[in-house]
């Protein structure tokens, strides 16, 4: 879906805040490789 995001709208900014607590660090890491811009932490 992120990867989708980038190709449709390449100039949107695609952040990621739900399950961030529960993601690993190679999750993160893969969700960076398929194109988010950051990731929303509270």
């Amino acid at each position: 879906m992120i990867a989708t995001t980038r190709i449709v709208m390449p100039k949107t900014v695609v952040r990621l805040s739900a399950g961030r607590t529960q993601m690993s660090l190679e999750g993160q890491a893969l969700c960076f490789l398929a194109g988010a811009n950051l990731f929303l932490w509270r």
